[in-house]
């Protein structure tokens, strides 16, 4: 586990790490999914491919979980693994990020442990240090 919760006044503070830009998005995924999962999901899973671009880093990272949050809030769907996540830098200075998530859809009536209403800018730090990746975010529950 490469991420950690820490407080901050109503809301979930997340710090996730990595040792590449896309372990560390996937280590900011893993800590936003375990925060909605426990939910009653029926058993037929299915891939749901996304590809998001940003002219900055950090606002890919609250892209990509917002696209989560969407997911799960709106189409009652949850990612349940993360099978592929790349990133990188093209040429034009912008980020492209290509993940491959398989998901499970929400029983009726089913509620998320708790309930996310957004990821916030608040906060918001990519940083680069010895060769790993650190993202403080923070999540408007």
């Amino acid at each position: 586990m490469n991420y950690r919760f820490f407080d901050h006044t109503a809301d979930v503070g997340i710090e996730a790490r990595g040792k590449s830009l896309s372990s560390m998005f996937k280590s900011s995924a893993q800590a936003v999914l375990s925060i909605m999962k426990d939910r009653n999901r029926a058993k037929t899973s299915a891939g749901l491919y996304l590809e998001l671009k940003s002219d900055r880093v950090e606002n890919l990272l609250i892209e990509f979980i917002s696209e989560i949050i969407y997911i799960s809030e709106v189409k009652s769907i949850l990612p349940s693994e993360i099978r592929m996540l790349k990133v990188k830098k093209l040429q034009s200075g912008e980020y492209l990020m290509k993940v491959l998530l398989e998901t499970t859809k929400a029983e009726k009536n089913s509620r998320p442990r708790k309930s996310i209403k957004g990821a916030t800018f608040s906060g918001l730090s990519v940083e680069e240090k010895d060769g790993s990746f650190c993202a403080r975010f923070i999540l408007d529950v």
